[in-house]
């Protein structure tokens, strides 16, 4: 399952963009890895853009993506999750957006 990640340190935020086919249990290593690497970021705000999934996730995968953010990511004081599933519910300091602009509005503190 090949996959591509890229990192950009915005304005607004870190944007951390997945494309491919990753399985969720590379997708939570990612996680792992954006924890070592978040100490050294800019910004405290996260937007993880998963559009580019060849496969998109479920909603339990997504899920326990989320969770997995919330409680490995404590730099990081708001996350969002571009996933295309706005309706689903968010954890702790993270929420899902079907948008890019809603949540780059999010992440700039509007509630």
């Amino acid at each position: 399952m090949r996959f591509d990640v890229s990192i950009a340190h915005e304005a607004p935020c870190t944007r951390v963009v997945v494309i491919g086919e990753p399985t969720l249990g590379r997708l939570l290593s990612l996680v792992q890895v954006l924890e070592v690497d978040c100490g050294s970021w800019p910004r405290d705000t996260l937007l993880l853009d998963l559009r580019g999934l060849r496969v998109p996730l479920s909603p339990e995968a997504l899920s326990r993506l989320a969770a997995a953010a919330a409680r490995l990511l404590r730099c990081v004081r708001r996350i969002a999750l571009l996933a295309g599933e706005a309706d689903q519910p968010g954890v702790a300091q993270v929420r899902f957006f079907g948008e890019a602009d809603a949540a780059l509005k999010w992440l700039a503190g509007s509630p």
